[in-house]
């Protein structure tokens, strides 16, 4: 990401109106700029200074203040957008290298007071599984297997999975093994939630004998270190969207190809791998899925028995390996500005469709 950059879009000379029918062109001119914080670059749409922040979402604050007002809340647009946020979790680093520790934590999480903090339900649906159920045409619609009493947590569930962990010796459902004290806890730097969801966080786990040290970092800082088995990150938060309608393109980027940047569970590594980066190779031996991603995708695009396929490994990934804590299926949302006069949502990338925006004249930039 060129953070700093600016970039000007205009208009094709070789358009021609008679020979689009998708593409109106509204605009004669797209001005972008690269980077900032979120919050202040929705405070700049909602002065007037752009006319909105792509990739922005919207923040509590801006919800708070549009949804308050009955003219700004025709400004908020939500879409549905086969997008997953959720925490990886490192399959070869203590404590959540045992499988039990991994269900306690899915089970104890406390979804409904994160997604509050962050706006409720318009950010999207709470998520116990991988996959989201529009890309797999509907199936898992009803399939949440870490459902507790209004998505918070459930410490009986929760201690009952922890008392099967290596990590618990007693047996009592809670940890009392080094590896669950002061695990890194990675937040972005500028965040608005981020320490009070830290803070909400670490309330629950301290129910499970785990305690957080929670650290500020650049995001590109936070990346590196979640996506590099040398670090031995054991938790990172991230959000995916599709590349294309397809359960594919959560499945490989994530879930396979060992070190390739988006993989935090680190599936797909083989055990010189692991071992060379100092992992002892669990007995079960190196989680890995690839034949089966394989499988599925050479069915027919988009098939019942594709769909099928995919559903039954969302569901073998989420009881029989467990590499992450999926908290919601979110939304699309974009913030407009008073100058936007026209707006569509393109649901094969998933994001505001530019080329549908218009403006009324002498309107500001676009972030």
């Amino acid at each position: 990401m060129n953070f700093g950059r600016s970039y000007v879009l205009v208009r094709n000379p070789s358009w021609d109106a008679a020979t689009d029918s998708l593409r109106p062109a509204y605009v004669d001119r797209i001005e972008v700029k690269v980077g900032g914080e979120a919050q202040e670059l929705l405070d700049q749409v909602t002065a007037g200074d752009l006319d909105i922040c792509f990739d922005c979402g919207a923040t509590s604050t801006t919800l708070s203040a549009y949804q308050g007002d009955p003219a700004l809340a025709e400004r908020i647009k939500v879409y549905g957008n086969d997008v997953l946020y959720y925490r990886g979790l490192n399959l070869y680093q203590p404590p959540v290298d045992d499988i039990h520790v991994r269900k306690a934590l899915n089970l104890i999480y406390p979804r409904n007071e994160l997604r509050a903090l962050s706006g409720g339900e318009i950010q999207g649906q709470f998520a116990t599984h991988f996959i989201p159920p529009s890309l797999m045409g509907g199936l898992g619609a009803d399939y949440q297997p870490y459902e507790t009493p209004d998505f918070n947590g459930d410490l009986e569930a929760a201690k009952a999975e922890m008392a099967q962990s290596k990590y618990d010796t007693n047996g009592d459902g809670v940890c009392d093994d080094p590896a669950c004290k002061d695990i890194p806890w990675l937040i972005i730097v500028g965040s608005t939630t981020g320490p009070q969801g830290a803070e909400i966080v670490a309330t629950k786990l301290e129910e499970l004998g785990m305690t957080l040290d929670v650290r500020q970092v650049e995001y590109g800082t936070l990346v590196q270190k979640c996506a590099t088995l040398a670090e031995k990150q054991v938790t990172c938060a991230a959000g995916w969207g599709k590349d294309y309608p397809s359960a594919y393109t959560f499945f490989f980027p994530l879930l396979d190809g060992c070190e390739n940047g988006s993989n935090y569970a680190f599936m797909g590594c083989d055990a010189a791998t692991l071992e060379a980066a100092g992992y002892t190779v669990p007995a079960e031996g190196p989680w890995t899925i690839s034949d089966r991603i394989a499988e599925c995708a050479a069915l027919e695009g988009g098939s019942a028995e594709q769909n099928e396929c995919y559903f039954a490994l969302d569901q073998y990934v989420m009881e029989e390996v467990v590499p992450v804590i999926p908290t919601v299926f979110g939304t699309n949302i974009d913030v407009l500005g008073a100058s936007i006069v026209n707006y569509s949502f393109d649901q094969f990338p998933g994001m505001g469709a530019i080329d549908h925006y218009a403006v009324a004249s002498a309107s500001p930039a676009a972030a």
